[in-house]
């Protein structure tokens, strides 16, 4: 009488009424119909389903002599129980889906083992990640399956110690609310997340995918890693798998098979059985191809512990009285050349050793491209098919990881420097402003180009964070109009103490004319203002992603440019830069020092033209923005020092017992007495009113005597 022996197979038999074995019938009737392997031996299947209400007699075949080892392709969570007991009875249990990490502990699950990796996994993820030169990412898991959960601690530690900044960690339910993907949402927005491991269920990923996908999550500069193939309802559209376009997806054994003879001819015969199975479904849905490994170890492992001993009789593999001998162990090195790898060896955990093959979906259906893999260490990663297009729609450029860490750091540190700087002018010419050192620089056109120096510094800062419409357009005019407010302010000044320093001015008209330059000033600043404000409303920005390199970037583009206002615009900041030259000469002429700037001021022309020059030269690369805040926070803060700051030295001076630039002014009254009085300076004429007798003086100040001789016409 021939022998025979009983393999249990567990799934969701309840949930799904017509599941098949898949790649398990195939490998049973391939040993059943070989000479080789368990001669005079049959072997049978029973099927026990996972879920369901509770079987006496189900439960009876575990606890008596009919099945001697289990395939399962259980979740990971359902899994723990039956495996605990399994291993109790002494059954090898040999799982084709349950990846979680807590089973390779041997000491609690010995006769647990998978023709599948598990811990370490993590290692995988960073090398890729490191290859595509990333240093951020975030991670979203489901917290409450047994896999997600110890699946996220396995990557999380490894990009941790690889140097990986986890700029967020989302534990999500499988049952995900509109609240948390909201939220989830949110944060990779806020931390700029450019990549996302997602770990889960296929429907988990699926559900998770479909929402980003609803909220422009998913983009040319966004890359989400998955450990599983989202799986849709069998009615969505075709439009639906644009959803998991671009996604990147970790398996093993498949992307290039070692035995592809073997491959081919279970497929084959697997298709031919049942039309509508295709490669996919195969291997992502039914993990065909790792139950096909798990039934041809099972069966080689038997056959092995039978050749082993003449004392171990195939009627004590059939009433299992071999139990004791069939741990993880037996199945470890069994010389099996399989579909998943070439050979199948087990590592002391019970897992299998084998590198990954990494893939893309190309957003029709569930289309693979395999496109690399890393080796059993996990210290190679090769690309197998590098012009294979990667990520969203196709694109083949691997995008940046978000904000450059180091150039982020210092545009940052420019922005706080320089804005905290320009606070503490504003609030040291306010504090000091009826100074005599103060009121000789004036203090209104001083503190005015302090504010433009303070929109520089704005400028700055807008590169702090990543670009989107609102922040190009803001970008645009911050600098301009920073730029107009501080070269008007330093022309308006200058100009107007070079001209009444040299003319013969009746106080009266002292008064318009201050006004006159004054009222010059706001309108250099309104006509830039202007030209800028229709020339962002017309050029409507937009964010576009530049390729550079091997990077692709985010820069900051018009769609409808009106070439006519930019250049409009232009000429005038060219108009106004040159504004600069005339008035360093005629303040050239003042011969006063406390009032002649014109130093400073040709310093000032000549920072600003160089620094423009050079952010013209600059190649619009990757680190073009970082160049170009350089340049102005240059420009802007020598800009300030030399205005301001000189100032502050002088003031710290004249608080230290010495007095600078000081003036003798004699003034005569209308009684004919003349006193000797020590002023600030000539806008302190100009500031005062003028009432009464006062409207019939001249001011005939002569700044080459540095003498103001003021005479008063007695009605």
């Amino acid at each position: 009488m021939a022998n025979s022996i009983t393999l249990g197979f567990i799934n969701n038999y309840c949930a799904v009424p017509n599941l098949v074995f898949t790649g398990s019938v195939l490998a049973i009737e391939m040993v059943n119909n070989s000479t080789d392997i368990l001669p005079g031996i049959t072997v049978t299947a029973k099927r026990f389903s996972d879920c369901g209400s509770y079987d006496p007699a189900a439960d009876l075949e575990y606890y008596g002599n009919s099945v001697i080892g289990v395939i399962g392709t259980e979740y990971s969570s359902t899994a723990t129980g039956v495996a605990a007991a399994l291993s109790y009875l002494q059954i090898p249990y040999c799982a084709a889906g349950t990846g979680s990490m807590r089973f390779s502990d041997k000491s609690r699950y010995p006769y647990f083992w998978r023709p599948m990796p598990a811990l370490g996994v993590g290692r995988h993820y960073l090398l890729l990640l490191q290859f595509w030169k990333v240093t951020r990412a975030s991670i979203i898991y489901q917290k409450d399956s047994e896999t997600g959960r110890m699946y996220a601690k396995d990557v999380l530690d490894a990009l941790q110690q690889g140097g990986i900044t986890i700029l967020a960690k989302f534990g999500l339910m499988s049952d995900l609310t509109k609240d948390e993907l909201q939220y989830t949402a949110s944060m990779l927005n806020q931390t700029d997340t450019r990549y996302t491991i997602t770990i889960g269920d296929n429907f988990f990923l699926a559900t998770l995918f479909l929402y980003l996908n609803s909220n422009g999550m998913m983009s040319e500069n966004r890359v989400y890693i998955a450990n599983n193939s989202p799986q849709f309802d069998e009615n969505v559209t075709l439009s639906t798998y644009e959803a998991i376009s671009g996604s990147i997806g970790f398996t093993f054994g498949v992307g290039n098979p070692i035995n592809q003879p073997l491959f081919d001819r279970v497929l084959g015969t697997m298709v031919s059985r049942y039309p509508d199975l295709n490669q996919n479904d195969f291997i992502g849905l039914f993990s065909g191809n790792i139950v096909f490994d798990c039934v041809m170890m099972m069966l080689l492992g038997f056959h092995k512990l039978l050749n082993e001993s003449s004392s171990n009789a195939p009627n004590m593999l059939q009433s299992r009285k071999l139990q004791d001998k069939m741990n993880y162990t037996l199945f470890q090195d069994l010389g099996y050349s399989g579909i998943t790898n070439d050979p199948m060896v087990l590592n002391d955990n019970g897992d299998l050793e084998i590198g990954y093959d990494i893939y893309s979906f190309d957003g029709y259906k569930y289309n693979m491209h395999y496109f690399g893999e890393t080796n059993i260490d996990a210290t190679e990663f090769s690309f197998t098919d590098p012009d294979t297009p990667l990520f969203y729609r196709n694109s083949s450029i691997i995008p940046s990881d978000g904000l450059i860490l180091l150039p982020f750091a210092y545009i940052v540190a420019m922005a706080t420097i320089g804005l905290f700087t320009s606070l503490a002018s504003a609030c040291f010419l306010l504090i000091f402003q009826h100074s005599h050192i103060i009121k000789n620089t004036s203090f209104l056109h001083t503190f005015i180009m302090v504010c433009g120096t303070g929109l520089c510094y704005l400028f700055i800062a807008a590169y702090a964070f990543s670009p989107t419409a609102g922040l190009c357009m803001l970008r645009m005019i911050l600098l301009p109009v920073g730029i107009s407010v501080i070269i008007s302010s330093l022309i308006v000044k200058n100009g107007l103490f070079a001209y009444i320093g040299t003319k013969r001015v009746r106080m009266t008209n002292g008064k318009v004319i201050v006004a006159l330059f004054r009222s010059l000033n706001v309108l250099l600043v309104l006509i830039e203002a202007v030209l800028v404000g229709l020339w962002v409303v017309r050029a409507n920005f937009s964010v576009q992603m530049v390729s550079g390199g091997t990077y692709v970037y985010p820069q900051c583009t018009s769609k409808k440019s009106s070439t006519l206002l930019r250049f409009g615009m232009e000429t005038f900041n060219i108009v106004l830069w040159l504004g600069l030259v005339p008035t360093v000469y005629f303040a050239s002429r003042i011969p006063h020092a406390a009032l002649n700037e014109s130093a400073q001021l040709l310093v000032i022309t000549l920072l600003i033209a160089i620094t423009y020059f050079v952010a013209m030269l600059i190649p619009h690369d990757l680190y073009y923005d970082y160049r170009a805040c350089i340049c102005v926070f240059i420009a802007t803060s020598g800009t300030l020092g030399l205005t301001v700051g000189t100032k502050m030295i002088e003031v710290k001076k004249e608080r230290q017992g010495i007095v600078l630039g000081s003036t003798i002014i004699r003034s005569s009254y209308l009684n004919g007495k003349s006193r000797t009085s020590r002023t600030s300076s000539i806008t302190n004429y100009m500031a005062k009113s003028v009432t009464g007798n006062e409207r019939n003086a001249y001011f005939c100040t002569r700044l080459k005597k540095v003498v103001f001789n003021c005479r008063h016409r007695k009605k």
